[in-house]
């Protein structure tokens, strides 16, 4: 699979993007179930869904192998961070609602208005999203609890039916805080931050043998994020190892209780980063633990040397040993560390414990 970068520069209606070709002549594939996703103005663009749900609307690119280093990066405006499904207010208060807007002017120079406008062009899809989703609709046909509202990175499918599963970002809604960030790690989501504000956000995802470091970054003075180009490493994931992946960006819902606003993708580039082709990756400080001796006869692989406090600890070949109780060892990274990631398998003894560690700068 090519390595490539995809900035949208073909526009192509609702409906007429997966199946065609980046500038550099790589595939989107991907899945758009109602006809959805178009391409305007050097972005793509996710309409909102008349039916919720994963598995209806995304873009993707691959297979790739799997490999050290492999990346992808995503510069994307989510709709609505804290977009959900959720039941909407009876359609006949709704409807009147809409025609009247906010009364400074009649409804007659309203409509008259919204015939001259392109806005005309969505009206139907607004109108079956609102009736789907109203109490008259859903008292009869329930609507599925939906948080989860974005999925950004690697996945095992071009087209997948749970995209929180994989090696990804994840958007969810969490209400009066807005948006909660999380990146998947193993079958789990471990959140980053919540209160992720809708501006622009870079996503970087940089793939292991097993598992991915995630990395993102935004605009000056975001919250929880720093400003492009510096990059926060947020997660790391340690579990997930599929042979083959799908570079992809997919939506289960845009909106909240029939307001929309639809999601740009900006730029999508993947590329393999030889200088991370290693299990760490950026980290600073790191070891596998692997080998014979003492730890305080050996470096850590990125780091520094080991200082032993307390006790015995033994490298083997599954990673470190502590033969003693209340054994510990330090090591002193030049730099001030963020992100902390350890690996542990505990037994019934002392000598059941083997780690690995890895650290990164915030």
């Amino acid at each position: 699979m090519n390595q490539f970068t995809d900035i949208f520069q073909d526009d192509r209606a609702s409906g007429k993007t997966i199946g065609t070709n980046t500038s550099s002549g790589v595939l989107r594939t991907g899945i758009d179930r109602e006809k959805a996703i178009a391409i305007d103005h050097h972005a793509l663009r996710f309409k909102p869904l008349i039916q919720p749900g994963w598995g209806r609307q995304g873009i993707a690119y691959g297979g790739y192998k799997r490999q050290n280093g492999l990346a992808v990066a995503v510069l994307l405006l989510n709709g609505h961070n804290t977009s959900q499904a959720e039941t909407m207010e009876w359609l006949y208060k709704r409807i009147p609602r809409w025609l009247k807007g906010s009364e400074t002017e009649s409804v007659l120079k309203r409509v008259l208005a919204w015939l001259g406008s392109r806005q005309k062009q969505g009206t139907v899809r607004r109108l079956l999203g609102w009736v789907r989703i109203s109490a008259e609709v859903t008292k009869f046909f329930p609507l599925a609890k939906i948080d989860d509202n974005l999925a950004v990175g690697w996945f095992a499918d071009a087209a997948p039916l749970n995209p929180t599963q994989g090696n990804g970002f994840v958007v969810r809604a969490t209400g009066a805080e807005n948006g909660e960030l999380l990146a998947t790690v193993g079958i789990n989501l471990l959140s980053v931050f919540r209160g992720l504000q809708n501006v622009p956000v870079y996503y970087v995802v940089i793939l292991r043998e097993q598992g991915a470091a995630y990395y993102a970054a935004s605009l000056p003075q975001v919250r929880g994020l720093p400003a492009y180009p510096q990059l926060r490493p947020v997660a790391i994931d340690a579990v997930n190892s599929e042979a083959v992946v799908y570079a992809g960006i997919h939506q289960s819902v845009l909106g909240q209780i029939g307001f929309r606003a639809d999601t740009r993708v900006y730029g999508v580039k993947t590329e393999t980063v030889t200088n991370l082709a290693c299990w760490y990756g950026t980290a600073h400080a790191a070891d596998a633990f692997l080998g014979l001796g003492n730890i305080t006869t050996t470096t850590a692989e990125v780091g520094g040397n080991w200082q032993v406090l307390a006790g015995n600890l033994e490298r083997t070949k599954e990673g470190l040993v502590a033969s003693e109780n209340n054994s510990l060892a330090i090591v002193a990274p030049q730099t001030t560390s963020g992100l902390l990631h350890l690996k542990i398998v505990t037994g019934d003894k002392p000598a059941g414990f083997r780690h690995y560690l890895e650290i990164s700068r915030s």
